[in-house]
This record gives C-alpha cells, structure tokens and sequence, in this order.
C-alpha cells in the first residue's frame, strides 16, 4: 500500500509505464470526489436541522396569539369601542373554554358573543340597523346596511377564517397546550373543535340572525 496525501492506495507497478501511474491518478480524484460529496451531505444535513430548529421556534411564536387590527372608527372624536369592533385576539377569544365545542352553531354563538356582545349593532327583522352611540339619547345610531356589512360583518368574516386558520395549524393536543396554557383537558377540546374543522365561516345570515336576536333581547328605544 502507498500513502498520497493522506489516502492509502494499492501499491501499483509505478515501473511498467505511464499507464499504472494514470490509474493511481484517477482513483485518487474518485476518492477526492467522494470525500467532497461527503462534506456536502454534512453541510445539507446541518442546514436541513436549522431550518427545522427555525421552523420549530416560528410555529412557537405564531401559537402564541394572532392579533387582528379593528377597522378604525369614521370619527376621530367617538371612540373605537363605542359602537364599533374592538381588538380580535385569537387567543383571548379561544382563551374561553366554553367556545371549544363540537357544535358549529354553539360555537358561531360564542364567536359573536365574545366579538359584538350586546352592545355594538342591533337589526330588526325588516333589516333596519342601529349602533351603539352614547351621544344620541336613546344610545343607539341608525345605519344602513353597506356599514353593517363593511364595519362588522366583513371584519368578522374574515376574522373567522384567522381563527379557522389558526386552529388548523393546532396540529396535536401538545400544541394545544403551548397555545393555550391555562386552559384544561386539551386532548378533549383539540378533538371536538376538529369535528367543525376546516371550512368554518361565518356566514350573512347566521350574523343578520344573531342581530336580530339581540335587539329583541334589548329594551326598546323608540
């Protein structure tokens, strides 16, 4: 055997010509070559583990809570939360144990519950609308139906489909547990809420309805 450079070789008849010596050349590039794609491997493999490692730590963060912006009020004198949506928290509204229910219609009535209340629009069942506004004496606004559609119903549609969202990426009740913490029995409300998953949105008539629902609830205020 004959060392180069570090790498044993059989020991060839270097004597009988150009062509052993073109031999022992070419097993050495092959050896070379194979040592580079080697590194390389290494080098694809330490990276790949990054980018896991980086992946991991992003999904962390992104189950610690989405936050959306509420549409900001036409009036810079009222404030937001007179009459108008507040802050959409996916964590504070799924923080709430009761709303992990395998029913979608329990599960849209807590969404508005915890999002409009009974405080923020009213509608009849003729579909005349009404906000909340402290400045009129009766306390409550009249408005037409493009602002109930563009001030509520279109924010909260779309918040719905970030919580849908959301808790699609809830991949196993562990994630579930580091999402929300403080909550109980994670196995048992990861596998209900999967009974209305995905396709869970909020549809035109389920919020009209819930409207509805509240103003004849309210005392009256003609």
């Amino acid at each position: 055997m004959t060392l180069f450079s570090g790498i044993v070789v059989p020991t060839l008849q270097i004597s009988h010509g150009a062509n052993n010596i073109w031999c022992v050349h070419i097993y050495i590039q092959k050896i070379a070559r194979s040592k580079k794609r080697m590194d390389l491997n290494k080098q694809l493999a330490a990276a790949y583990g990054d980018l896991a490692r980086g992946y991991k730590k992003l999904r962390e963060l992104h189950l610690r809570g989405v936050k959306i912006p509420a549409p900001k009020s036409e009036s810079d004198d009222e404030p937001a939360e007179v009459g108008s949506l507040g802050e959409l928290d996916v964590t504070e509204l799924m923080g709430d144990k009761n709303i992990w229910s395998e029913n979608r219609t329990a599960f849209i009535q807590k969404f508005l519950e915890a999002t409009l209340g009974t405080e923020v629009v009213r509608m009849d069942r003729y579909k005349n609308a009404w906000r909340y506004n402290n400045s009129r004496k009766s306390g409550w606004e009249k408005i037409g139906a493009t602002q109930v559609q563009k001030k509520f119903f279109e924010p909260l549609a779309h918040f719905m489909e970030d919580v849908e969202t959301f808790l699609s990426r809830i991949s196993d009740p562990k994630e579930m547990a580091l999402a929300f913490p403080r909550l109980k029995n994670h196995r048992g409300k990861w596998h209900r809420i999967q009974k209305i998953l995905p396709g869970l949105r909020l549809q035109e008539k389920e919020f009209r309805a819930y409207l509805t629902n509240v103003h004849e609830s309210l005392p009256s205020f003609r």
